[in-house]
């Protein structure tokens, strides 16, 4: 047993090299495919948080015969009175157990318990080689109120009314500590639950894991500009790590087939709504719709904009006003638009991120229009920062430098064409704009938008991250 006092420790704990074993079938119990699915589309949040996962069965052949024995037998004392009296105001399935347990005899609990103390031993010994057991806490997905019980999983008829409960009973009779935890949603929109089990006698880790799990898992995403990019990747980091995610773009078909992608890697949720930031009615009804769909919204991405940092830049004489106006309205007013419309939403809900894709143009020359617009964001999120802060929403702009996208081998070939130079030799150039020595890629801008989103930045509000791999040699202070 654990010391009271531990629980009062904070739940933050690194589990970079902690070992899971990753249970399916918990001792050959039948479960549905939905489930197992759905629950191996989370496998990737645990390995994120640095966790080794392995697939392995725990020892628990017996365990559902041992459960049942001993529950039979606590029913036939508790319900003996009620059954007797009043029969027929007691579910049939009660009166099924508490017969099945006056039939047990004082012999027959005894083998049942010492099959329990070597099922404890089997256990101790898997779980010495294992931090954590997952495994699911149900065998099938939610079922009408109307069906009683489920009768059969996978096509296999179940003998009685607990079989469907194999996962969770099972685990009980080990003496296990575990926790169940949401964990995601099948095609159809019912929710899966997942079993945290640790090892004996260690409670508190098992809290800190589910506290770990839900840090995103759970969590509502807004991303614009999500169909490509840095916005894709950014949307697709957020689904690993549990979110349900809505992408806003204007190319609908894009939008789509990159939802599509994204849910079918993830297993969560991804909705592809169309969206023109550039107009305050079209990020309106977009905002909506995503806070419908999603159930609410706790993260806004900020990432709509016309594309500037792998194209050639025009000076101060080839800017045009319609050119500088549509990218001011589509990137700064356009993410003060969707900031405007999802901030009553997040404060109603006490909680929110509000996380601004802007570019390293705010920190240097070259660029006109870049840096006008990338300091506008800057000075955009710091005041969504003071604003929305004591409303638990915090705000942040984060700076990618030259970022690997999909676009990149096209821009790298375009400029080795022009220059008759060879592709590989544009690559080592832009490579060698930051100290890191190469290229950025997307889904490494991702992680950071990923832990900004996360309740363990709260530390970050206002301020601006410079994500281009250490651009320029001006020191930031």
């Amino acid at each position: 047993m654990q010391q009271g006092s531990v629980f009062g420790e904070p739940l933050e704990r690194d589990f970079g090299g902690t070992r899971i074993a990753w249970s399916r079938n918990v001792g050959g119990a039948p479960i549905d495919p939905v489930i197992t699915k759905t629950l191996d589309a989370q496998r990737q949040v645990f390995e994120d948080l640095g966790c080794i996962v392995e697939d392995a069965e725990p020892p628990l052949e017996d365990a559902g015969e041992i459960f049942h024995v001993l529950r039979a037998a606590i029913f036939a004392h508790q319900h003996e009175a009620n059954i007797r009296d009043h029969r027929k105001m007691v579910k049939d399935t009660i009166i099924w157990n508490a017969e099945e347990g006056a039939r047990i005899s004082a012999l027959d609990v005894k083998k049942a318990e010492e099959r329990r103390t070597a099922l404890y031993v089997r256990m101790a010994d898997f779980m010495s080689r294992y931090d954590f057991l997952m495994l699911p806490v149900t065998s099938v997905p939610p079922f009408s109120a109307d069906v009683e019980y489920p009768t059969e999983i996978a096509g296999k008829p179940l003998a009685n009314y607990l079989e469907w409960m194999t996962p969770c009973s099972s685990i009980t009779v080990t003496g296990l500590p575990a926790i169940s935890v949401p964990s995601g949603f099948a095609a159809d929109g019912l929710p899966a639950g997942l079993q945290i089990v640790g090892q004996q006698k260690a409670d508190f880790s098992v809290l800190q894991m589910a506290h770990a799990f839900e840090e995103l898992d759970g969590k509502s995403a807004v991303v614009t500009g999500g169909s490509r990019g840095i916005g894709k990747a950014i949307a697709w980091e957020l689904a690993r790590e549990g979110c349900n995610v809505a992408i806003c773009a204007r190319n609908v078909d894009a939008l789509e087939a990159t939802a599509k992608e994204i849910a079918a890697d993830t297993g969560r949720d991804i909705f592809a709504i169309e969206c023109n930031t550039s107009d305050t009615t079209s990020v309106d009804a977009m905002v909506a719709r995503a806070n419908f769909q999603l159930g609410g919204i706790d993260i806004l991405v900020n990432n709509a904009a016309r594309p500037l940092g792998q194209a050639r830049v025009p000076g101060i004489e080839g800017v045009t006003d319609d050119a500088f106006n549509e990218d001011i309205n589509t990137k700064v007013l356009g993410y003060l638009r969707c900031a405007r419309a999802v901030a009553p939403i997040m404060k109603e809900r006490g909680w929110g991120r509000i996380i601004n894709i802007s570019g390293l143009a705010s920190r240097s020359s070259g660029s006109a229009v870049g840096s006008m617009r990338n300091v506008a964001v800057s000075a955009l999120t710091k005041n969504l920062a003071d604003e929305l802060g004591p409303h638990g929403i915090n705000s942040v702009v984060i700076h990618p430098g030259t970022t690997r996208t999909e676009a990149t081998a096209g821009v790298a070939a375009a400029r080795a064409a022009e220059r008759g130079v060879s592709v590989e030799a544009i690559l080592e150039e832009m490579a060698k704009n930051n100290s890191a020595r190469r290229i950025i890629d997307a889904r490494e801008i991702a992680y950071i938008a990923a832990f900004v989103a996360s309740p363990k930045a709260v530390a970050i509000n206002g301020d601006g991250i410079a994500a281009g791999g250490g651009v320029g040699t001006a020191i930031h202070y």
